[in-house]
């Protein structure tokens, strides 16, 4: 019959340790969600990182085949 042993305490503490920042990430969202004033904040600054990112990309050289 095969050993059965437990987990090992690496495998407890990184367990424990991506649970904690996944409830604290869920917690967060909900509360953005549940906050216009949060969401108003939060979609203004995804909205200057996307301004942001498509500035970088426009300043790529372009691949002879495109536009």
């Amino acid at each position: 019959m095969a050993d059965r042993r437990g987990i090992s305490f690496r495998d407890s503490a990184i367990t424990f340790g991506s649970m904690t920042a996944a409830v604290v990430l869920l917690a967060i969202g909900a509360l953005v969600l549940l906050d216009p004033r949060a969401q108003a904040f939060w979609g203004a600054k995804i909205s200057d990182l996307g301004t942001i990112a498509r500035a970088l990309v426009d300043q790529l050289p372009r691949p002879p085949f495109g536009r």
